[in-house]
């Protein structure tokens, strides 16, 4: 039975996600997102990863802090600690856990790389509140 709702969900995300790939007219956007769901959307889409925050989460409270004052974050002076089983970056005033990165290099040129491709004036911001304290 699983196996048959993998498949079935399979199928209805491919669909949708034709269905929204004809649909977009913008493809020079930005997604800021403190959770994986700006990376999930990019893949629905098609389309390249035109954002930083990739495949990490943060608390609320940095991403607030991190989406106000995009461009003082821009630079990956990272301090990594390793309290988890993927790198922890803490850059400037806000933690990033980017857990799904094996290592510190992949942290560092993917950060730069995607940074390189925000676009300033047309950007999204998605945030899932934790509802914790953070």
């Amino acid at each position: 039975m699983n196996k048959i709702l993998e498949h079935l969900h399979y199928i209805i995300y491919r669909l949708l996600a034709k269905k929204y790939r004809r649909r977009i007219k913008n493809h020079d956007f930005t997604i800021l997102c403190n959770t994986c769901i700006g990376g999930r959307l990019y893949n629905l889409l098609g389309m390249r990863f035109d954002t930083p925050t990739i495949n990490l989460w943060m608390s609320t409270k940095d991403f607030c802090k991190f989406c106000s004052d995009i461009q003082k974050y821009k630079d990956p002076s990272f301090v990594f600690v390793q309290e988890k089983p993927y790198p922890i970056g803490i850059l400037d005033d806000i933690t990033i856990h980017f857990n799904h990165y094996r290592t510190i290099e992949d942290v560092v040129t993917s950060w730069r790389r995607r940074f390189a491709r925000l676009h300033p004036d047309n950007v999204y911001i998605i945030t899932n509140d934790d509802g914790g304290d953070n």
